[in-house]
């Protein structure tokens, strides 16, 4: 309820009130949903980092394209590609993870690649959002932008 009412200073005081062993990838994703529909971007960069150090966090791919969305609703471009390449990254560092790194995070779907092509191809960087589908189709994702 929150999040559709950008009440976001409700949605932060919420999830700080539930106990860290009590909160899931559901209510992480939702503040930082609320967050980006509010445009503070930097505080959804800033909660992903916290979510991702702790070792019982399951970044999911949903919680990933939330971000990425906020981002792009930003017109943050450059924090998209970089959160696409980590995600990226990940696909071969996997089997790598320890307690001491973040939380890995789940290889890219077709939905984060569309949402960093869109918000490159929103700001004129049509080069990069031709090269991301060159890439999205390497890695066997369907562009459907």
């Amino acid at each position: 309820a929150c999040r559709r009412s950008t009440k976001w200073a409700e949605a932060l005081a919420c999830f700080e009130d539930v106990p860290d062993k009590d909160r899931t990838e559901v209510t992480a994703t939702t503040l930082l949903g609320c967050l980006g529909d509010a445009g503070l971007w930097q505080d959804v960069l800033h909660r992903f980092s916290l979510i991702r150090s702790d070792s019982a966090a399951n970044v999911d791919p949903y919680m990933c394209n939330t971000v990425l969305q906020a981002f792009k609703n930003s017109g943050k471009w450059q924090w998209c590609l970089w959160l696409l390449t980590e995600m990226s990254h990940s696909i071969s560092s996997n089997s790598l993870a320890s307690k001491s790194r973040p939380a890995s995070l789940p290889p890219p779907d077709t939905l984060s690649f569309n949402t960093v092509i869109g918000s490159a191809a929103e700001l004129g960087r049509w080069q990069l959002a031709f090269g991301l589908l060159k890439v999205m189709a390497s890695q066997r994702e369907r562009p459907n932008v």
